[in-house]
């Protein structure tokens, strides 16, 4: 099972925002910084007075320049920056493993003009304390409309040094949306292209040197296709959604994967049988999720424990306010381990559009009934 990478969200924040850096009586901070061909070498070249380092949520932040992003993990030391003091100089990018006492810093080795104006809607960032870090810079064409360049920078020594991977402005069609990378091979960007003939969902299997659309078992007849970034909510477990525009008007459309993005498929009530668990286990929360879906509260109450009529119909009694469409499954028993005697499964489904939360999550919880095979749902969550 492949290891999953902590994506960290990167916090843009505007250049010149005043309230959000105070200065503070803090330790001096120092830049050093390094090039791709003198990797070793970190001279110190700012240490700024102790008595006015500026701090930026609570890191030590001695940047005058342009801030284009910075992001760090909550209660964590480590941080990124990426900042520019002139158009000339280009991207400067800097981290920190000891909340801004000391920085590391190098310039991205842009080779074209283009790549040293992007502003902060044109930057887009996948950066990890440990294992690699990406960096994704796309700007429109003057004389094109509606085509981007793109090109991809990796570092694999915690941006002490970067590598193009590529110019991909061919390659990925549209404006980048977003960048997500699960370990150090797979990634996926999401653009806004617009086309009848693909869903804008491209995927790396080699950390970026190459990248193919995802495929996806797409709909027929639209005019284009909104998709997001997928979302992994456990180790192999993913989903992505997709919103098909036609003339008729918008459809959304859940695709779920069971091995961390390698197939995508829509889901089925039987692939809840191909999930970890018992297999009768696994039987009852399949007929809930067919009867629930299809309104059949009697059904429903058929495979609850043998209680009041008032206790099940505390959860029935929703079965008819919202029509819920199923579209993935996840067992949280992991493969080989025992079943134990009562364990929960979670349900995502869509809604009628008729609530505040278009998506949402069901908890079915079971247990063994004493001396039987039999499961029975004993709660809702």
């Amino acid at each position: 099972m492949k290891k999953s990478i902590v994506m960290l969200t990167i916090i843009l924040l505007l250049a010149g925002c005043k309230s959000e850096i105070s200065a503070t009586m803090a330790p001096t901070a120092t830049v050093m910084t390094s090039t791709p061909t003198n990797l070793p070498t970190m001279t110190p070249i700012i240490t700024p007075e102790p008595t006015a380092i500026p701090e930026l949520e609570r890191f030590l932040f001695p940047f005058p320049g342009e801030r284009l992003a910075f992001n760090h993990e909550e209660s964590d030391i480590t941080g990124w920056a990426i900042t520019r003091d002139n158009r000339d100089q280009g991207l400067q990018i800097s981290y920190t493993e000891n909340k801004g006492v000391d920085w590391f810093t190098t310039i991205l080795p842009t080779k074209q003009p283009w790549e040293k104006e992007v502003d902060q809607k044109h930057l887009f960032a996948s950066l990890n304390a440990t294992g690699p870090s990406w960096i994704m810079l796309a700007l429109p064409f003057e004389s094109v409309d509606g085509v981007y360049n793109k090109t991809l920078y990796r570092s694999d020594d915690k941006g002490r040094s970067w590598a193009l991977l590529g110019d991909f402005t061919s390659v990925i069609e549209g404006e980048l949306k977003e960048i997500l990378f699960i370990n150090d091979k797979e990634g996926w960007v999401t653009t806004n292209y617009r086309g009848t003939d693909i869903i804008p969902l491209y995927h790396t299997v080699d950390g970026g040197v190459t990248w193919s659309l995802e495929a996806l078992p797409q709909e027929k007849g639209f005019r284009y296709a909104n998709v997001s970034i997928p979302y992994f909510d456990s180790v192999g477990h993913a989903t992505v959604k997709v919103e098909y525009i036609s003339d008729a008007g918008k459809k959304t459309v859940y695709y779920e994967s069971t091995d961390n993005g390698s197939t995508w498929q829509l889901f089925t009530f039987n692939s809840i049988l191909k999930l970890n668990g018992d297999k009768a286990a696994l039987e009852v929360v399949r007929q809930f999720a067919v009867a629930w879906q299809g309104q059949n509260e009697k059904k429903v109450s058929s495979l609850f424990e043998i209680r009041s009529a008032e206790y099940v119909s505390e959860y029935t009694s929703q079965l008819k306010k919202h029509k819920n469409t199923f579209y993935s499954a996840y067992s949280f028993l992991q493969p080989n381990d025992p079943t134990p005697a009562e364990f929960c499964m979670n349900l995502y489904y869509q809604n009628d559009g008729q609530t505040e939360n278009e998506v949402g999550r069901m908890s079915v919880c079971l247990r063994q009934q004493p001396k039987s095979d039999k499961w029975k749902i004993y709660m809702l969550d």
